[in-house]
């Protein structure tokens, strides 16, 4: 008896099972601003860190308000989920952060001033799960184009 490469493959590779928090939902609260419905679908202690600007949250409290830093410095943010990976204890999702700057972005060194440019950044949200409940949120993408996009940068 010959199998075929399909059969094999289908015999042999474990079927991804989906996660119980779903990407589209996750970005669909943030852009809603829908802070209970984001801190509900958290443990108390997950973790964030916003690898473009260093920055670290141990809390689901913290978390949310290093999110509501974004939505106050890019006052008409929106997150698009471009695809994403999933599997039962996470996901890899390539997002696209779009907003006009209107109101002061804290960064490592001091403060930006509103300069009322568009932004529009790709980036990957890692997202971590029991499950359940987001256990860790790792964002990444390039500081230095965002601040290039707000002409901050010589």
């Amino acid at each position: 008896m010959t199998l075929s490469k399909q059969s094999l493959y289908k015999e042999h590779v474990m079927p991804l099972e989906p996660l119980a928090i779903d990407p589209a939902t996750i970005v669909g609260t943030i852009n809603r601003h829908d802070w209970p419905g984001f801190v509900a679908r958290c443990h108390f202690d997950a973790r964030y860190e916003d690898y473009g600007q260093g920055i670290k949250a141990e809390s689901a409290p913290v978390l949310i308000e290093k999110l509501q830093r974004w939505v106050q410095s890019f006052s008409d943010l929106s997150i698009e989920l471009a695809r994403s990976i999933e599997q039962k204890n996470g996901a890899a999702c390539e997002v696209i952060l779009r907003g006009t700057h209107t109101g002061a972005l804290p960064v490592v060194d001091g403060v930006i001033p509103p300069t009322s440019r568009p932004m529009v950044i790709p980036a990957v949200m890692l997202i971590g799960s029991d499950g359940e409940k987001i256990q860790t949120i790792d964002l990444y993408y390039d500081m230095v184009t965002l601040l290039d996009q707000l002409a901050v940068v010589e």
